[in-house]
C-alpha cells in the first residue's frame, strides 16, 4: 500500500510540474502582460517582484503533494510539526527579508517554508517508509526551478514587449520546452497536448 501511494504522489508530481513549467515559464518571461490580463495594467508595477511569487507557487505545489502523501500514510504529526517549524521560520524572515527586497521578500521567506518542508518530507520518506521523491521528480523540480531563474535573471521586464524581447523570450521559450518534452511520458505529453486544446481541462 505505500508503494503505491509513493508511486501515485511521484507520478502526480511528474504531471504538476510539466504543467507548473509551462505556466510558470510564461509568467515570468511576460509578467507585465499576464498581469494587464489577469488584473489591470495598474499592476504593471509588480512586473519585476512577480518571480519570486511564481517560484513560490511553484515550490507550494510540488511541496504540497508530499506533504499530503505524509498524511496519506497516516504520518500526521510530522506533517503537522513540519508545517509549523517551516512557517514559523518562515514568519521570521518575513520583517528582514520585507525590508532588504521589498515585495518580493515576502515571497522569499515563504519559499524558504517550502524549501524546509519539502526537505523534511523526503527525508521522512525514505527514512520511515523506504520510499521517497522520485529521481525523476528531483530532476524536473530542479529544471523548473532553473528555467524560471533563467528567465528572471537573462530578461529585463521592460524589454517584453520590444520586438527584439519578444524573439529572444520565444527562443528561450522554444529551447526550455523541448528540452521539456523530450523527458515526458507519453500519458504526460497527451495530458499537456489536452490542457493545451482545452486549458480548463483537469488533470488526471
Amino acid at each position: 500500500v505505500v508503494a503505491e501511494k509513493v508511486a501515485a504522489a511521484n507520478s502526480f508530481a511528474g504531471t504538476v510540474i510539466a504543467v507548473l513549467f509551462l505556466g510558470g515559464l510564461v509568467t515570468t518571461l511576460f509578467p507585465a502582460l499576464v498581469l494587464t490580463v489577469l488584473f489591470s495594467p495598474k499592476f504593471v508595477g509588480g512586473a519585476s517582484t512577480l518571480f519570486w511569487f511564481v517560484l513560490w507557487q511553484c515550490l507550494y505545489q510540488i511541496t504540497n503533494i508530499f506533504l499530503q502523501l505524509l498524511i496519506g500514510l497516516d504520518d500526521v504529526l510530522f506533517f503537522s510539526a513540519t508545517t509549523c517549524i517551516a512557517y514559523g521560520v518562515s514568519a521570521m524572515l518575513f520583517a528582514p527579508l520585507i525590508r532588504q527586497f521589498g515585495l518580493g521578500g515576502a515571497a522569499m521567506a515563504l519559499s524558504c517554508a517550502m524549501g524546509i518542508s519539502l526537505g523534511a518530507a523526503s527525508l521522512r520518506l525514505r527514512q520511515r517508509f523506504g520510499a521517497g521523491i522520485a529521481p525523476h521528480v528531483a530532476l524536473r523540480t530542479a529544471g523548473l526551478l532553473g528555467a524560471l531563474t533563467g528567465a528572471w535573471w537573462i530578461f529585463d521586464p521592460s524589454t517584453e514587449q520590444t520586438v527584439n524581447g519578444f524573439v529572444l523570450r520565444a527562443c528561450y521559450s522554444a529551447g526550455s520546452l523541448a528540452a521539456l518534452w523530450m523527458v515526458l511520458r507519453p500519458a504526460e505529453r497527451t495530458v499537456l497536448l489536452t490542457l493545451a486544446r482545452r486549458p480548463g481541462a483537469a488533470l488526471p
